[in-house]
């Protein structure tokens, strides 16, 4: 796998941008822009380094509407052990577990909701009194 370069298609709106980005990387061999100017096909010899590349690009604000590998093996391009599988797992759990409280603390415990909440539990506590309060 590590003796040919792998080809990833790119569709963006600023290709001509993208590619002179990608061009500074050691490990880009080849970048063709597509004849509509909104693609480009990539070759590169680390698709880990390639990864990060595009990521800090479209950190920087440039958007890339798509990537798909255009290697003739892509099974093996894409298999991905599993001790990964599981540390991806678990990182996702992670970012919907810090979302969710994110979400949580700004709704439910903002000073607005705190006087909805009373008023919802007024009824369940007037009802459910024990049998010397009433």
């Amino acid at each position: 796998m590590h003796e040919h370069p792998s080809q990833y298609l790119i569709r963006c709106r600023d290709a001509s941008r993208i590619a002179s980005l990608l061009f500074e990387q050691d490990h880009i061999t080849q970048i063709k822009i597509q004849d509509d100017r909104l693609g480009l096909l990539v070759m590169t010899r680390s698709r880990r380094e390639f990864s990060r590349a595009l990521t800090r690009i479209s950190l920087a604000g440039l958007i890339v509407e798509s990537v798909v590998a255009a290697d003739e093996n892509i099974g093996r391009a894409l298999r991905v052990p599993d001790r990964r599988r599981a540390m991806n797992t678990a990182f996702r759990l992670r970012q919907v577990w810090t979302i969710a409280r994110l979400q949580l603390r700004r709704v439910f415990f903002s000073k607005r909701s705190f006087w909805v909440y009373l008023l919802a539990f007024f009824p369940f506590s007037h009802f459910h009194r024990p049998w010397y309060l009433r």
